[in-house]
């Protein structure tokens, strides 16, 4: 239950800022949760250390932690994960295949993989029980492809609402990309020769906006 609180409140947060998903949002928090962690307290602990030794990190979050304080617990963590590579991948007999799969865990990623999909299940589960965030949830921009899909996936945990629930999420997205298409189009008749010295308004942040949709980012100046 106290987890379930703690979830809701910040689907709550989230959601009540009304702008473009506050899955990203719910993401980018997580994200810089891990890498603090992974900066931190993490360094030393046994637990954390194995799974870095094991999994390391993407190239993205790589570089987040470099751009951090604490370059001596990344120098620490960089040193064990070589030394793991070294003995179980390039010292020993393993398909290629195998290490490439390897090189392409993240220890990081696996965190918030994991947390995302407790948020799409309470997101499911507080459209079944919290009639005031039923409507909130119609009061929503829309939602990055990625998270738009794993809100399905997990719809069946608004139970008897759930058909209700999907419908909901199908409306709010279709709308969204809707009003991209609308956007997208405007600005790409703006470069058409007829329209250049036209002053017919279009939205300038078109196409970084119809790129958000896609790549799960918070980029300023969307819609």
């Amino acid at each position: 239950i106290m987890r379930y609180k703690i979830d809701t409140a910040v689907i709550y947060e989230n959601f009540e800022k009304r702008e473009f998903c506050p899955f990203c949002k719910i993401h980018d928090m997580l994200e810089n949760q891990y890498v603090q962690k992974y900066l931190g307290e993490a360094v030393m602990v046994d637990e954390f250390r194995q799974k870095v030794n094991e999994k390391g990190f993407c190239k993205k979050h790589f570089n987040m932690l470099y751009q951090g304080q604490n370059k001596l617990g990344l120098s620490l963590e960089t040193a064990t994960r070589l030394s793991y590579i070294k003995k179980n991948f390039i010292e020993s007999v393993q398909k290629p295949q195998k290490f490439i799969d390897n090189l392409n865990n993240c220890v990081i990623c696996e965190h918030i993989n994991e947390n995302m999909e407790r948020y799409y299940e309470t997101c499911a589960q507080m459209y079944f029980a919290e009639p005031d965030f039923r409507l909130l949830l119609k009061e929503q921009k829309g939602f990055a492809l990625e998270h738009f899909a794993n809100l399905l996936l997990h719809a069946k945990r608004a139970g008897s609402m759930a058909k209700e629930y999907e419908s909901e999420l199908r409306k709010i997205e279709s709308r969204y990309i809707s009003l991209l298409l609308k956007d997208l189009e405007e600005y790409s008749d703006k470069f058409d020769y007829k329209n250049l010295k036209t002053d017919k308004p279009f939205n300038k942040n078109a196409v970084k906006n119809g790129i958000n949709a896609f790549v799960c980012d918070t980029l300023k100046g969307q819609i």
